[in-house]
């Protein structure tokens, strides 16, 4: 009526734990694409003395298949290794533990950057990668800490007033208490007296980091640094709210959501990280993208100089949202620069308009003047009329053909055709990522650089291995 139990049962023919793996398994994909690249940067690292370590690629096929499946912890991998037999069979049957990944990262976080560039210039040649179109993002990922560990500069200045108060008093008291008689020791006054300096020390090491931040400036009394990741940042959340967090950043091939440039960028805002992403982008894949995808975050004029500059189109969103802003009355304005740099502006019939103010970064202010529009025969169509004494906000004039033609591509139908794919191509890849379970377990900036690394690493081999599954993609020379 049953099947029998047959795990006690002797097997006449000898076997191998691959012969628990399903031959349809995405398993051999990955030991075959391993054995593929280039590892001989991770070999070298290792001598003959000594006791043997286990081969790079055993480690390097679990690590990242466990990534794409959804094990992002050490201690799970390590467990999987000795359980599963997919990773037994990509650990070669070595059992590493959740140790051996760790010390592992920590001796080949440079090749683990280097794999990455790799994996996407392997995707390039499969023609997975086309720099076609390419959109940028960032998001934000929990750092390894509590905003409840950390401080803002006022208080550590009372902070440590008080705690240096507190320790003079107690080795006082410690010093009364050794003259006297031996039962009239206080034994808690020495670990009192630990556990403050060991706070002094916190305190100082985070006001020093602060300091180091603002480079010499004062720092403002509500700049708050981590205790336990002085690289973390605070990000404001929904509400009121804020968490410390990295502001992770992405370039993606719009084909087949190939992430071909991967970064921490140093502030929570996105515009900065641009030219960042431009520049690893070219250098990642050899060729430049003919458009670049963006949203609102990343809108300056330095960004889309910039870009054009690179031989890019962008196509830059104007506004908050996905949707692009109303007609800016800035594209009916004529902006000249004179060859000694003299700005004249006009309005669309001629008339002159004052410029009211000049600010640090090269912007500039304009008005029409009073009753500038009375008599004009443009009035009823130009939009500037009800604009009348208003000050009108210019980008630089370096920049300002480049701000105005993207807002005229962004305006036409076909410019609202090629934005309306930013969304389909980058919002996923972090979706995915996130759903995957991965999380910042590290801390400081090259650690968490290297786990970021990874983690677009680890989506690259699902959407090469996806693709070699779907399709007949060959392995392109190494």
């Amino acid at each position: 009526m049953f099947r029998s139990d047959l795990t006690e049962q002797r097997s006449l023919l000898a076997f191998t734990v691959r012969d628990f793996v399903a031959d349809d398994s995405d398993v051999w994909l990955y030991v075959d694409l391993f054995d593929h690249l280039d590892l001989e940067d991770f070999d070298a690292d290792y001598v003959s003395q000594g006791k043997e370590g286990i081969e790079p690629k055993l480690i390097l096929r679990s690590l990242f298949y466990g990534l794409t499946h959804g094990i992002a912890s050490g201690r799970k991998l390590g467990d999987v290794c000795c359980n599963d037999a997919r990773y037994l069979v990509l650990s070669g049957e070595q059992r590493p533990t959740a140790r051996t990944f760790q010390r592992f990262l920590v001796r080949h976080a440079v090749r683990i950057d280097h794999l990455f560039v790799q994996i996407v210039k392997l995707a390039q040649g499969m023609g997975l990668v086309r720099l076609g179109r390419v959109a940028f993002d960032g998001s934000r990922f929990k750092a390894n800490t509590s905003k409840h560990k950390a401080m803002s500069a006022g208080r550590m200045d009372q902070a440590m007033t008080q705690i240096r108060e507190e320790l003079a008093k107690l080795k006082a008291d410690l010093e009364q208490s050794n003259a006297a008689e031996d039962g009239g020791r206080d034994a808690t006054l020495p670990d009192e007296i630990k556990r403050r300096e060991q706070r002094l020390v916190k305190i100082k090491a985070a006001k020093e980091a602060l300091e180091k931040d603002y480079a010499g400036e004062a720092v403002p009394e509500k700049a708050q640094k981590s205790f336990a990741d002085h690289d973390a940042l605070p990000m404001a959340k929904q509400g009121d709210a804020f968490q410390y967090g990295y502001n992770c950043q992405a370039a993606v091939d719009g084909d087949n959501q190939i992430i071909v440039a991967a970064e921490l960028h140093d502030a929570p805002n996105d515009y900065q990280a641009l030219s960042g992403l431009l520049a690893q982008t070219e250098e990642n894949c050899g060729t430049k993208a003919d458009a670049v995808l963006a949203d609102a975050g990343y809108r300056s004029g330095e960004n889309l100089t910039a870009i054009e500059a690179h031989g890019s189109t962008p196509y830059v969103a104007l506004a908050k949202g996905e949707n692009p802003a109303a007609q800016d009355v800035r594209a009916c304005i004529n902006v000249q620069v004179a060859n000694d740099g003299e700005v004249t502006v006009s309005c669309p019939a001629g008339q002159g308009m004052s410029i009211k103010n000049k600010h640090a970064d090269g912007s500039i202010g304009v008005r029409l003047p009073k009753r500038a529009c009375k008599n004009c025969p443009m009035r009823e169509q130009c939009p500037l009329q009800r604009l009348t004494q208003k000050t009108i906000h210019l980008p630089k004039s370096e920049h300002f053909d480049a701000v105005m033609g993207n807002h005229a591509r962004m305006q036409s139908e076909d410019g609202k055709a090629v934005y309306r794919r930013r969304k389909v191509i980058v919002e996923p890849v972090f979706g995915n990522i996130k759903n995957k379970g991965m999380k910042i377990l590290v801390r400081g900036k090259s650690k968490v650089r290297t786990w970021w690394r990874m983690a677009c690493t680890a989506h690259n081999l699902e959407k090469i291995v996806g693709a070699m599954q779907r399709t007949t993609h060959a392995l392109a020379p190494a």
